[in-house]
């Protein structure tokens, strides 16, 4: 689809966006700060719906060195710990053991890049989620790293244990929903989540498998929703903008260009069960 010069005005999103949960096709960042609101480098797709990455760097390369990089970084890391107390540190500390774990997965180090989405997930357990701009990129990060583990154990063949992280990444991106409905990346991630819940269970119970399946492309998909360039995607069954598209595409907001691939994704989940998606039928 060819993508118009202009921008608007005045979009309906915001312009930073937060971590991704790099769900059904999972994304993995690079670069000096691992910076997990860049532009992906490397974008790798389910394939036959059991998530296989192919690392930038092979396994069989990965060096002591570089191994020792990583740990030393979270050993840093774990030494703020003892501050939490300070006004914003646990939020900063969440971030470093997400960004962490990007690279771990970047590099292929499989156990380091576990361990460090455990223990964001650890940082935030019992805690409150407000309505709060604070509280959303936070939560947001959880659930990312709930599904990252997930799609981890999906490449181990532990179906059971990653419909089990997607469970609780969908919970928390339906708590989001609730506090901040009018967020549309969250709803993208979340659908891309339930999505994922599908592939998990396909091979066990087709029948949920195909709800999960539902579920993500009535959340992701917008039959309603127009706007002034009144773009409609035949294929997808939805309205996607084609300036919302541009705009995203030039701040690298990835999640713009994601709920198509996941709508496409829930599709042919569907179709591999032998089942038309509801909207089609």
């Amino acid at each position: 689809m060819k993508l118009r010069p202009r921008v608007p005005a005045a979009p309906r999103f915001a312009a930073q966006s937060r971590p991704p949960d790099d769900i059904t096709e999972m994304t993995y960042h690079v670069g000096k700060s691992v910076n997990a609101e860049q532009p992906a480098d490397t974008i790798c797709v389910a394939s036959s719906f059991a998530h296989k990455k192919t690392p930038l760097v092979p396994t069989e390369n990965i060096s002591a060195e570089l191994r020792s990089e990583i740990e030393a970084r979270t050993a840093r890391v774990e030494q703020q710990m003892r501050q939490l107390w300070f006004p914003g540190r646990r939020g900063r500390v969440v971030k470093e053991y997400y960004d962490i774990g990007q690279l771990a997965l970047q590099v292929d180090a499989s156990d380091l890049a576990k361990r460090n989405f455990r223990r964001v997930i650890q940082l935030m357990n019992g805690r409150r989620l407000w309505r709060s701009k604070g509280s959303l990129a936070a939560f947001s990060v959880v659930a990312a790293c709930h599904n990252l583990l997930g799609l981890q154990y999906l490449d181990e063949q532990r179906a059971a244990d990653a419909a089990t992280s997607f469970d609780e990444a969908i919970k928390l991106r339906r708590e989001l929903r609730r506090l901040f409905p009018s967020d549309r990346e969250n709803e993208v991630y979340l659908g891309g989540a339930l999505c994922n819940c599908g592939h998990a269970t396909a091979a066990t119970n087709a029948e949920v498998a195909a709800e999960f399946y539902e579920q993500s492309l009535a959340v992701l998909r917008q039959p309603t929703q127009t706007c002034e360039c009144s773009y409609w995607d035949e294929h997808r069954q939805s309205w996607w903008c084609e300036q919302l598209e541009a705009f995203g595409n030039a701040l690298g907001l990835q999640w713009v260009a994601l709920a198509p691939r996941f709508i496409d994704n829930a599709t042919e989940g569907l179709r591999s069960l032998g089942t038309t998606p509801a909207s089609d039928s």
